[in-house]
């Protein structure tokens, strides 16, 4: 099975060049823990809810002025629509998501663990209520 037929197409995307306040009220309007960061439409990085709160706000960045580039994490683990599963899988690894890209690495969509572990029940991944671990501590 391919990563097309359980992956969620047409992710939102935003430019490593806008300000954080920007990639706020995007992942606001989407509902959205994360976001891929482009340039020129190509991925660059991801931007969390975990990398705003410790990269700008702990450090006293202005969302306003402060640039996703800054605070991005740099070159994140993606696969392209015709992958196998069972090598984005091992792809994924414990993360709960992995980017689909398309052959220029822009971004198409997003496979979930959850998605994952409905068609590889046997590799124990996060979406499939196995994962025990949360925040490095065991629950």
């Amino acid at each position: 099975m391919q990563v097309r037929q359980v992956m969620t197409p047409n992710t939102a995307a935003v430019d490593a060049g806008a300000s954080v306040a920007h990639a706020i009220l995007a992942m606001m309007d989407d509902d959205l823990g994360w976001l891929p960061a482009t340039d020129n439409g190509k991925v660059v990085g991801v931007l969390s809810f975990a990398d705003l709160v410790i990269r700008t706000f702990c450090d006293g960045l202005d969302p306003d002025h402060a640039r996703l580039s800054g605070i991005m994490s740099p070159g994140p683990p993606t696969c392209t629509a015709d992958a196998l599963i069972e090598d984005a899988a091992h792809m994924m690894g414990q993360a709960q998501w992995l980017l689909v890209v398309d052959s220029d690495n822009k971004p198409s969509g997003v496979v979930f663990a959850g998605a994952l572990a409905e068609q590889l029940p046997e590799r124990g991944l996060p979406g499939d209520g196995s994962c025990k671990v949360s925040c490095g501590k065991a629950r």
